[in-house]
């Protein structure tokens, strides 16, 4: 199994934006499931609570196989969502492992 592991920080020029950019986000995120077929699961939280070294988002999908995780990152539904993700965040980090 893959699993594809995407965390996030969100912009915001206070604390009320960036909580509402991370509550967008994952539903932008979660809105993926039923639409997308490469994946066998997705979750997506906010962090709480936030410190200055966390990451505010995190996205976790799990994939049969790496061609199953390319598959999904260029379906159309997932790259509509990329569009969504990169109105809403500043900075992002990945780790594909296999589980």
């Amino acid at each position: 199994m893959i699993v594809h592991t995407v965390m996030w920080k969100v912009q915001g020029s206070n604390p009320g934006e960036q909580g509402e950019n991370a509550r967008a986000l994952v539903a932008a995120l979660k809105s993926l499931v039923g639409k997308v077929p490469h994946m066998i699961s997705l979750e997506a939280g906010i962090n709480v609570p936030s410190s200055p070294a966390s990451w505010d988002v995190v996205l976790i999908t799990k994939h049969s196989s790496w061609e199953e995780l390319d598959a999904y990152r260029v379906h159309p539904e997932h790259q509509k969502v990329v569009q969504v993700v990169g109105s809403l965040t500043r900075d992002r980090a990945v780790v594909d492992w296999e589980g």
